[in-house]
């Protein structure tokens, strides 16, 4: 079992006590020399990027990673972050405070910047060596990563909520409704929902790890619904 999810950067951080002015802008990555320098007067804030976000989004995201890493092993499960200030994260990479965010901002500023990160090459290295990858992104970060993205080959795409990613012919991608009708079952608002679906999918899966096969195996989203149902039961 060898898995892939990446998430999402969030407004809210492990910053609270970080002056607003220091935070690192959009201005202080356009040049390495100069954010190595800002980052330096920030030390006493920098964090692995998996603890930085503090939004719930985030959170959930890694509490389903924490149990199928308890379940499964430690290299069950990797974790990647695209942010609009660093581009593709590592869950162990350092970084700093910052106020950058993709939402909002408009289509073209989505693409230059993405591209001026790296972020859609760096996200097609990263899916190598992966059986299945699962992607919570949101429609403006998803566009940061220049879609469509293919699986490749033997390897399963699981996307939750845009159906903007389902433009490759025959390729192995499962598109799981992430809209009001989800909001409802799992109880968590849609800035929330993917992380919160992900984590009950996690759950489910720890709980009954032989549907694993049926999750390799299945082009429609009714198996990892099954999971994330199973996840939520209380027992």
């Amino acid at each position: 079992m060898r898995m892939l999810v990446i998430g999402s950067c969030t407004k809210s951080k492990q910053d609270h006590d970080c002056p607003v002015n220091l935070r690192l802008t959009e201005a202080d990555f356009g040049e390495v020399g100069r954010l190595r320098a800002r980052e330096q007067v920030l030390t006493k804030w920098i964090r692995p990027a998996a603890e930085m976000y503090t939004g719930r989004q985030h959170t959930q995201m890694m509490d389903g990673v924490k149990l199928l890493r308890a379940r499964f092993g430690d290299n069950s499960c990797h974790v990647g972050i695209v942010s609009a200030g660093y581009g593709l994260l590592k869950e162990q990479t350092p970084i700093a405070p910052y106020d950058i965010t993709f939402q909002g901002m408009s289509k073209p500023l989505i693409r230059a910047r993405g591209e001026m990160l790296g972020i859609p090459d760096s996200v097609r290295r990263v899916l190598t060596g992966y059986v299945v990858v699962f992607l919570l992104l949101g429609d403006d970060y998803l566009l940061s990563v220049r879609p469509p993205l293919a699986p490749l080959g033997g390897q399963k795409l699981i996307a939750f909520g845009s159906s903007r990613i389902r433009q490759v012919p025959g390729a192995d991608v499962v598109i799981v409704p992430a809209g009001k009708e989800a909001k409802e079952e799992f109880h968590d608002p849609y800035r929330t929902l993917k992380g919160r679906m992900f984590f009950q999918m996690a759950r489910g899966l720890v709980r009954d790890p032989e549907m694993w096969s049926k999750l390799l195996c299945d082009r429609t989203p009714q198996t990892v619904l099954a999971l994330m149902r199973k996840g939520s039961r209380t027992i």
